[in-house]
């Protein structure tokens, strides 16, 4: 699953930008993988950072 109100994306030209917060990698993965299936895309530039995992203090 993928936490779409953390992402934001833009598209220019065919060049899909993404960026916001993704609570893992694989969630990061995910939307660069998604973005990539739409019809027109011709690049992905994937810029979401990782939250950094919790310490517990």
């Amino acid at each position: 699953m993928v936490g779409a109100l953390d992402i934001h994306v833009d598209t220019i030209k065919g060049v899909v930008y993404l960026s916001g917060l993704a609570n893992s990698e694989a969630e990061k993965e995910k939307a660069a993988t998604l973005a990539k299936t739409v019809e027109g895309v011709v690049e992905v530039r994937n810029n979401i950072q990782v939250k950094p995992a919790a310490t517990g203090e």
